[in-house]
C-alpha cells in the first residue's frame, strides 16, 4: 500500500509539472499573440477596430486577470484615454469601470498604481467635448472616490457640472457630489466592500446642499476663466435680452437653484420633505 501511495503521489506531481509546463506555454503564445497583433492593431487607422481591440483588452483582464492586469497591458487604456475618436476613448473608461465594479478586492489593489500614473487625465476627461465621455468619465471618477483612490483636489471642477448643458453630465455630478458629501461608510456590511450608505440627518442635507450652491454656483455665475464653467453656459439664453445687472443676478441665481434642486431630487429625501423645508422657512423668518 505505501508503495502504490508513493507511486500515486509521484503520477500526481507529475501531472501538476506537466499541466504548468503547459500554462507557461499558453502564456507565452499569448503574449506573442498580444506582441504579434494587438500592439499593431490597437491603434489601427480604423477606428472600429481600436475599439474592438480595447474592449477585448477589457475582456481579457475579467477573465484572465493573472497574465493581463499588469501595467504593461493596462498602460494601453491610459494612452487610448487620448485618442481622437469619443468611442475609443469611451470604450477604454468602461473597460476600467467594469473592472472597477466586480468590486473584486485583488484585481482592484493591481489597479493602483496604474489609476495614480493616470489619474490627471482621468481628472482632465471629465471636461471630454464628447458628453458621453465626460459623464462615463465622471462616472468613474465616482468609482475612485468610492475607493478612497483620489486626493483632496482630484475631481475638484466636478461639482459646477451639475449646471452643464448636457442631463447625463448633470446627474453624473450629482453622484459624484452625493458620494463625496452625503454618504459614509457601513462598517456594519459584511461585503467585500463597505458599501456606502446615506446615514446623515435629512435636515443637515438640506443645509448641506445651500452651502455647495454658495460655494459653486457663485463660480458658474462669475463664469471665471480659470475655473470649470458651464460648456456651452446655458445661463446665457435665460438671461438674454435682459439689461438690469440686478435681474440678470437674480434669473441665473433662480435658475441654477431649479437646476440644482432637480438632479439632487431623487437621491436627498429632504427636498421632498415638507415638513423640513418649512421648518426652514419658519426658521429664516425667525432669525430675519
Amino acid at each position: 500500500q505505501q508503495e502504490s501511495s508513493g507511486g500515486n503521489n509521484n503520477n500526481i506531481r507529475q501531472r501538476l509539472d506537466d499541466i504548468e509546463l503547459l500554462l507557461e506555454k499558453v502564456e507565452n503564445l499569448i503574449h506573442y499573440l498580444v506582441s504579434q497583433i494587438f500592439v499593431h492593431r490597437y491603434r489601427d487607422i480604423n477606428v472600429d477596430i481600436r475599439v474592438l481591440c480595447l474592449k477585448s483588452l477589457g475582456i481579457w483582464l475579467d477573465t484572465c486577470s493573472n497574465i493581463f492586469l499588469k501595467d504593461n497591458y493596462l498602460k494601453y487604456f491610459g494612452w487610448c484615454l487620448n485618442d481622437q475618436k469619443a468611442a475609443v476613448r469611451r470604450i477604454a473608461i468602461s473597460s476600467l469601470s467594469n473592472i472597477i465594479k466586480t468590486n473584486d478586492l485583488n484585481k482592484i489593489s493591481k489597479l493602483e498604481l496604474f489609476l495614480e500614473r493616470f489619474k490627471p487625465r482621468f481628472d482632465s476627461i471629465t471636461r471630454d467635448i464628447d458628453h458621453k465621455v465626460a459623464a462615463e468619465a465622471i462616472q468613474l471618477m465616482t468609482l475612485f472616490l468610492k475607493l478612497d483612490l483620489l486626493g483632496e483636489d482630484d475631481g475638484e471642477a466636478i461639482p459646477t457640472y451639475i449646471w452643464d448643458s448636457n442631463k447625463d453630465i448633470r446627474q453624473a455630478a450629482a453622484d459624484f457630489i452625493y458620494e463625496d458629501t452625503f454618504t459614509i461608510i457601513d462598517d456594519s456590511t459584511t461585503s467585500t466592500n463597505s458599501d456606502s450608505v446615506n446615514k446623515t440627518d435629512p435636515a443637515e442635507d438640506l443645509y448641506q446642499l445651500l452651502n455647495i450652491f454658495d460655494k459653486y454656483g457663485h463660480t458658474v455665475l462669475n463664469n471665471k476663466e480659470d475655473t470649470a464653467t458651464i460648456s456651452p453656459n446655458i445661463l446665457s439664453k435665460y438671461i438674454t435680452g435682459i439689461t438690469n445687472d440686478d435681474l440678470v443676478q437674480h434669473q441665473s441665481t433662480q435658475f441654477l437653484l431649479h437646476s440644482m434642486v432637480d438632479v439632487f431630487f431623487k437621491l436627498l429625501p429632504c427636498l421632498s420633505s415638507w415638513n423640513i423645508i418649512t421648518n426652514m422657512i419658519m426658521l429664516t423668518e425667525d432669525t430675519a
